[in-house]
């Protein structure tokens, strides 16, 4: 019939599509003859898909429907897969070669070498004598060779100085208008014994007393 004739083409269904309804339509009509199923089947193929199965160097033979069935199905295949995407791949990361500084030059130690150990002077020094004498020494026997030659000024002996002098009088620790008054408290003490008429005796004292005043003057 004519709705049996139309479903002997592919059309716009797919290749599984098109292989399940002729493998149907064979079992229900009850073709045994392999050579007109084959051409029945390239008949109802899209005129792209029979050209290429055709045209391939491995062609199947025209009296074996099974062979044409997998030839077609591996032409589908290949179209199918060659109209997917083809995924992305992340490009190749370029690694740039890190340099690494050089290294240092290594220090060998040679732990075997000994090295000095100081030895502590564990005894104090000796005390340093000085060559000559020393300073008190020195004052010691300058004060003994001098006291001998020490005159006072008081009474101009030696062996003392003034202040361990026994004089009571000391005319050199007067100054100069104490001795002024000294000298004219003496004239005039003359003058009075002058005029008094003193005795020639008195008068030896007053020339004892000038010359010890002299004497303590020097």
């Amino acid at each position: 019939t004519q709705l049996e004739e139309s479903l002997w083409y592919q059309g716009p269904d797919s290749v599984d599509e098109y292989i399940g309804c002729f493998r149907e339509l064979v079992f229900h009509l009850g073709y045994v003859d392999n050579a007109n199923l084959v051409v029945k089947f390239n008949e109802g193929l899209n005129k792209s898909l029979q050209t290429t199965v055709v045209t391939t160097d491995q062609a199947p033979a025209f009296d074996n429907l099974e062979a044409w069935i997998e030839a077609v199905q591996r032409v589908a295949d290949a179209r199918e897969m060659s109209k997917k995407p083809v995924p992305h791949r992340p490009k190749p990361f370029t690694t740039i070669p890190r340099r690494l500084p050089p290294a240092l030059p290594t220090r060998t130690f040679n732990y075997q070498a000994q090295l000095p150990i100081p030895v502590l002077n564990t005894s104090p020094e000796p005390p340093k004598i000085p060559d000559g004498p020393m300073p008190m020494d020195v004052d010691r026997t300058c004060s003994k060779a001098s006291i001998s030659n020490i005159v006072c000024r008081c009474c101009n002996k030696t062996g003392h100085i003034a202040k361990f002098c026994n004089t009571t009088f000391n005319i050199r620790s007067l100054t100069v208008e104490e001795k002024e008054e000294l000298l004219y408290g003496l004239m005039a003490d003359l003058d009075m014994t002058e005029n008094s008429g003193a005795k020639p005796g008195s008068e030896e004292e007053i020339i004892s007393e000038q010359e010890d005043f002299a004497k303590c003057d020097k």
